[in-house]
């Protein structure tokens, strides 16, 4: 397949779907209230959660079997979510200086689930093998070293994200209080 029909379709798709979510979830005024309003909130929040974190569980095993290379995968595959952590750097320049915007992207949510697609990709990456190979053919590697070292990069963020911290208060709050300590050496001088 040529470039547009392997990537660039799958990936516009996917942007026009998120920028469609995105301006309705900026539009909810239009349901009026009660349950059009919360109906309308709850799919659109919904939908763009999932296709902002999990996005890569969609596009990869599509790339992959237009026959995309692996650089493509990657890049497709972090299109969606690079769009919204950039849209949220620029929402929060509105209030916060260039600095602490880009520093923004550290934080744990949009850094995380930048990592996380590192996880996501690498088991879509064995999952399309294990479907090539299922299919029969040949000479098909499913555990290779570079997807499960991506899983285990999965595995070591999800101890941090959610495991790793202070017992007395909450898991997962080491990466959160780090998180604060920079921005605080950064940009108060503390």
């Amino acid at each position: 397949m040529d470039f547009s029909s392997r990537f660039l379709w799958p990936v516009g798709i996917a942007l026009g779907i998120w920028a469609g979510l995105d301006f309705l979830a900026g539009h909810l005024e239009w349901f009026g209230t009660g349950v059009p309003y919360r109906t309308a909130a709850f799919s659109s929040y919904l939908l763009l959660g999932i296709l902002i974190a999990f996005g890569s569980f969609f596009l990869y095993p599509i790339l992959f079997f237009r026959g995309a290379p692996l650089k493509e995968r990657v890049i497709g595959s972090y299109a969606v979510l690079l769009v919204w952590v950039f849209t949220e750097i620029f929402r929060v320049s509105e209030t916060f200086t260039a600095g602490e915007s880009v520093y923004y992207a550290f934080s744990p949510m949009p850094f995380g689930l930048m990592v996380y697609q590192v996880g996501y990709m690498s088991l879509c990456e064995m999952i399309c093998r294990w479907r090539l190979k299922k299919k029969g053919v040949r000479g098909v590697r499913i555990f290779t070293p570079g997807p499960l070292i991506g899983l285990a990069v999965l595995l070591i963020m999800n101890y941090v994200m959610i495991f790793w911290g202070v017992p007395e208060e909450s898991p997962g709050t080491k990466w959160f209080y780090i998180y604060q300590e920079g921005y605080k050496a950064l940009f108060t001088g503390k």
